[in-house]
C-alpha cells in the first residue's frame, strides 16, 4: 500500500487538480484512424490527477492531433476548485469563461501579453 503524501504546512480549503497530457506515438498501418501527421499517427492521454492523494480522478484518451485546451474546457469540475496545468493548456483559461468558480493557474509562456482586469485581496 501507497504511503499517503506527506503533510505541508500549505492549507487549501478546495479540491486542487493537476492537468497534464502526453503523446503516444501509434504506427498508422495497424490504427489508421489515429492521425497525428501525414505519415505519422498517434493517440493523447490526458490525465487529471487530484492532489489529495495523487491519484488519477479522471482520464481520457483522443487522437493526437486533439488540443488539450479542447478537453480542458469539457470538463465538470467541481465549483471553487484550483486547476494546475503546464502551457499546453494556456489558451486563456483564466477566468473561467462558463463562471464556474475555478481557478486555474498556470506558468505564462515567454511572450504573453497580460492585462490586470481585477485585484483582490
Amino acid at each position: 500500500m501507497k504511503p499517503p503524501p506527506p503533510k505541508s504546512r500549505f492549507k487549501l480549503n478546495a479540491k486542487l487538480f493537476l492537468l497534464d497530457a502526453t503523446v503516444i506515438n501509434l504506427s498508422l498501418k495497424v490504427f489508421p484512424w489515429a492521425t497525428y501527421q501525414q505519415k505519422k499517427g498517434a493517440i493523447k492521454l490526458h490525465v487529471g490527477l487530484s492532489a489529495d492523494g495523487y491519484l488519477p480522478e479522471f482520464f481520457d484518451m483522443t487522437t493526437g492531433k486533439e488540443h488539450e485546451i479542447n478537453w480542458a474546457r469539457a470538463l465538470k469540475l467541481p465549483a471553487g476548485s484550483f486547476v494546475i496545468f503546464d502551457r499546453g493548456y494556456t489558451l486563456h483559461l483564466v477566468p473561467d469563461p462558463r463562471g464556474g468558480g475555478h481557478f486555474f493557474r498556470s506558468k505564462a509562456q515567454r511572450q504573453c501579453f497580460r492585462r490586470v482586469l481585477q485585484e483582490t485581496a
